[in-house]
């Protein structure tokens, strides 16, 4: 997609209005310009700026500090300056999908001026499934529900809680499991199984471990492909690649 030239077709028939602050159980804080420009729900934030801080480690699926300017999707560099390469396309995804599941605001960072740059990231950040997730609201904003026994260090993650001792290491679970209710009956829920680990990992969402959710047969969704995946009695297994999500919506069968 063309980005710059959608943004000036746009911008002739849209008015700049200030921001306006919003119901923070909307999941919908503010309404800046660029997302209406591009016909998007205003929970997606663009800022065109290259460099914003990130929360995300080595092991960068590991760490979900939930700031409004932390999202490195499309950012050139990560928190390690030149020599940090930035987020891989797994990691991209999962990144922002992190932030979906939780309904933490979508502030992007890139640099919205690099076709290339936008063009890589466009399928993530302008999925409709997802940013729907991000928008919907049935009294809970979503949270991490399950994480496994075995645990990832987070190689650019450390405690300083003595200066004058070592920095301590952070550790998290390998799979981590996130869910938030996408409807008030519980008929309906939406999943996050991230894989922390570097290898690719067998994850099992098991639906008498959800929050809230009624009933044991589900029919799957995966948003991320906007694919049917089918009818499942009990749990969803598949593999998941290395520092990767499946994202996943559940509906009552």
């Amino acid at each position: 997609m063309e980005l710059l030239p959608q943004l000036r077709r746009r911008a002739r028939l849209l008015r700049f209005h200030p921001a306006q602050p919003r119901d923070h159980r909307s999941a919908r804080h503010a309404e800046p310009l660029v997302p209406r420009l591009l016909g998007l729900p205003v929970s997606l934030y663009l800022q065109a700026h290259p460099s914003r801080p990130a929360a995300l480690g080595s092991d960068r699926v590991g760490s979900m500090a939930l700031g409004r300017d932390m999202l490195q999707v499309g950012c050139a560099h990560g928190p390690g300056g030149a020599s940090d390469p930035g987020l891989t396309l797994p990691e991209t995804r999962t990144h922002f999908y992190a932030w979906v599941i939780v309904s933490s605001p979508l502030t992007l960072s890139h640099n919205v001026n690099d076709p290339v740059i936008s063009e890589r990231v466009w399928p993530i950040i302008a999925n409709t499934e997802a940013l729907a997730v991000s928008e919907a609201y049935f009294g809970h904003s979503g949270t991490m529900y399950k994480g496994s026994e075995e645990k990832v260090v987070l190689t650019d993650a450390a405690i300083d809680a003595d200066p004058a001792d070592d920095l301590v290491p952070v550790s998290v679970s390998a799979g981590q499991y996130f869910y938030k209710q996408m409807s008030h009956d519980g008929s309906i829920t939406a999943v996050l199984a991230m894989n922390a680990n570097t290898a690719t990992t067998s994850m099992t969402v098991d639906f008498t471990e959800i929050p809230g959710v009624k009933g044991t047969k589900f029919t799957v969704r995966d948003i991320n492909a906007h694919k049917d995946l089918g009818s499942f009695t009990g749990k969803w297994t598949g593999d998941v690649e290395g520092h990767d999500v499946a994202f996943l919506l559940l509906t009552a069968a």
